[in-house]
This record gives C-alpha cells, structure tokens and sequence, in this order.
C-alpha cells in the first residue's frame, strides 16, 4: 500500500473524518450484527420475536443460551453506546465510545465464530 502524505494543514480534517468513518462503521456493524442475531433465532432456532429490537433480541439469545451473562452485558453497553452515537453527535463522547468498539468487535466475532461451529 502506498504511503499517503497529509500537508499538516489537512491533518485535522483528515483525522476528524478518519473518527467519522469509525463511528459510522460501529453504528452498522451493530445494527447488522442484531439483525442476523434475529434471523438466526428465527430461522434455524425456530424462535419468533414480535418486537424486534436489539435489546430484545439479545435477551432472547441469551435465554437461548447462544451467547453468555458477560457478552449480553457487553452487547447491552454497545447497543446503548450505538443509540449515543446515533442521536447526538459530541466529540468526547465519540472518542470514548470508539475506545470500547475493539471489545465490541472482539465479542460479535466470538459470537459468530461460535454460532458457525455449531452450523458444522
């Protein structure tokens, strides 16, 4: 990959998109991974929610025993940290909530490698 250089007066633009770009990335991811979550209840669980929502369908997952008390905690902070992002938009509030998206994105990926062991 070829290096790219900024001209320090770009920098700050520059940064502040790159920060955009993650926190829209967080914000899809989450959404999709709990929509998947849904499907699969739904499909090969065999399992009906009627008020689909994050919130719900995480409890549902749990009580399914697909996913663990401590990644329910952690999927509940994301979804609520999601909803922070997606309302209102602060700066210092971004940055902490991008702190925590390699924990989120460590836990979805456990989740689903786990959900594919037990499809094989």
């Amino acid at each position: 990959m070829k290096e790219v250089n900024i001209p320090l007066y770009d920098r700050p633009k520059a940064y502040k998109l790159m920060q955009d770009g993650i926190t829209q990335r967080f914000e899809y991811s989450i959404d999709s991974f709990w929509k998947f979550l849904k499907f699969y209840l739904e499909i090969i669980s065999k399992i009906s929610i009627e008020s689909p929502s994050p919130k719900v369908v995480f409890r549902q997952v749990l009580q399914s025993m697909l996913i663990t008390e401590y990644e329910f905690r952690i999927l509940i902070d994301c979804v609520t940290e999601r909803n922070l992002t997606s309302h209102t938009y602060d700066e210092k509030t971004a940055k902490k909530i991008q702190d925590h998206i390699p924990l989120y994105y460590v836990t979805m990926k456990i989740i689903l490698d786990r959900l594919q062991l037990d499809q094989n």
